[in-house]
């Protein structure tokens, strides 16, 4: 059964925070934040901000922003967002979630990788489509990449894709130089990449491009 506490009635984050505080120091994990009424709240960033209206928002953590230790909270891991962003006044209760075992933790991501196995393109990848979906349970989630290139880099990655075409593009950024490349191989298999390399640098994270729009299985250099 899951333990909720509620948070007496406040209106500040300075409030909200204090009263957060010391559930961290029993609860390492994550929490559900039970609003009184929906209420928009940041929950994702993908090129500019995005709110969702929700009355629960579950798989919150709650963290330390290193400069100015304001406490922060993200949903995804990739992007947070600073506790003033969330509407004080509406939080109702602030649940802890029970952690998984390492069993339901290994299932749940064995769930997530056959998932996005099925969503590998018809003629993309034919051996990743054969893999055990074991060999990829320490390579990151699926994810858009829409929001990061223009449309005509998609409309050309979707007839990369369709025609098994050889295709690269690379944008270049302030902080990121992002880069999409198609290639069919000597074996016949037609294979994507997307990579985000530090500006300048040749490391970054490196990306299966599964289809047009999604990359998967990520590796960090």
């Amino acid at each position: 059964m899951e333990q909720v506490i509620f948070v007496p009635p406040v209106q500040t984050t300075d409030d909200l925070a204090s009263a957060i505080e010391p559930m961290l120091q029993e609860h390492r994990g994550r929490f559900t934040i039970a609003f009184r009424h929906p209420v928009p709240v940041y929950t994702n960033f993908t090129g500019r901000q995005r709110r969702r209206t929700v009355d629960r928002l579950p798989g919150v953590k709650f963290f330390h922003d290193s400069r100015t230790k304001a406490l922060c909270y993200t949903v995804h891991n990739r992007h947070g967002f600073y506790l003033s962003d969330l509407p004080a006044s509406e939080v109702l209760a602030v649940i802890p979630e029970r952690e998984p075992s390492q069993d339901e933790a290994r299932e749940r991501k064995l769930r997530e990788i056959r998932a996005t196995q099925r969503r590998i393109h018809p003629n993309a990848w034919d051996d990743l489509k054969r893999d055990p979906p074991e060999k990829f349970l320490h390579l990151g989630r699926a994810f858009s990449i829409k929001g990061k290139f223009p449309e005509f880099v998609i409309d050309h990655l979707r007839d990369a894709f369709k025609y098994k075409w050889e295709y690269s593009h690379m944008e270049h950024g302030i902080r990121r130089d992002l880069s999409v490349s198609t290639k069919l191989g000597d074996d016949g298999i037609f294979r994507a990449w997307f990579s985000s390399e530090y500006t300048g640098c040749a490391n970054g994270c490196y990306y299966v491009l599964i289809n047009p729009t999604t990359a998967a299985f990520g590796e960090y250099d």
